[in-house]
């Protein structure tokens, strides 16, 4: 992480990890704190400091008021690619098989059987085909640049706004905003990753997704029109639930959507 101070001193120790590489998720409850840092240092206004992952740290203002600003660096490291692949595997009917054979209640009592090591053999030469294939790798890219965060110019949340009769609105999305679409015909049902988050929906909602994503701007009259299999209800409940994500915004007016198209990410 990068330390900004911005008013006032700061005293910083810093310290070696106690666990490398650690991921989010991994707390540092009971573990042994190092007791002499190797950084002791005070940031004055405009010091930056980085702090690299893992690195135990505590910092203490002085007498008078003291600010700084903590920017987090996240990357993605091979337990969210095997995470993602994980949810991949769903859709292969091998991983969907019982993994004990139907008289094992234990690996030992399996481990034996012939079924069993045969359904393991099949299992790992499976993964290590997908594992790094490119079309494994190339769509687990498009996830990435998809659900990353971006930033946009600040705008109240659509709770704090009027419940709206969305029969009746306009709706944009900025411009630049990266949206990876899966549909899953085995499974019935359509993944779209976008603005940090996954959303699943039927098979049947296709046609009404690809609407949204293939336009900066659109109207929920024309999206009634084109969706007849989905009832407007449905079609209302979605476009509330991507208003109150952030994901598309209500155009108040023609100015609203001019100044998306030149917001940039």
């Amino acid at each position: 992480m990068l330390i900004l101070q911005i008013e006032g001193f700061k005293h910083w120790r810093i310290f070696v990890p106690t666990v490398e590489q650690p991921l989010w998720i991994q707390k540092g409850h009971k573990r042994d704190i190092p007791e002499i840092p190797y950084m002791d240092i005070c940031l004055s206004p405009g010091d930056v400091l980085y702090v690299p992952r893992g690195h135990w740290h505590d910092a203490t203002a002085y007498s008078e008021a003291s600010m700084h600003l903590t920017v987090g660096i996240m990357s993605r490291t091979g337990i969210d690619y095997f995470n993602w692949l994980t949810d991949e595997l769903r859709s292969s009917e091998i991983w969907r098989r019982d993994f004990l054979p139907p008289c094992a209640r234990t690996i030992a009592d399996a481990k034996n059987s012939s079924e069993f090591v045969s359904k393991v053999s099949q299992l790992k030469k499976h993964l290590a085909d997908v594992f790094d294939n490119v079309e494994t790798l190339a769509a687990y890219d498009s996830y990435c640049r998809a659900s990353a965060q971006k930033s946009f110019a600040f705008d109240f949340p659509g709770q704090a706004r009027p419940e709206p009769e969305f029969e009746e609105q306009k709706f944009y999305r900025t411009a630049g905003q990266q949206v990876w679409i899966d549909e899953d015909k085995e499974d019935g049902v359509i993944r779209i990753a976008v603005e940090d988050r996954l959303y699943t929906l039927m098979g049947t909602a296709g046609p009404l997704v690809k609407q949204i994503f293939s336009k900066q701007q659109f109207s929920a009259d024309a999206l009634l029109e084109s969706s007849a299999p989905i009832s407007p209800s449905l079609i209302a409940d979605l476009l509330r639930r991507f208003v109150l994500d952030g994901v598309i915004h209500i155009a108040e007016d023609n100015r609203d959507v001019e100044e998306a198209s030149q917001r940039t990410t």
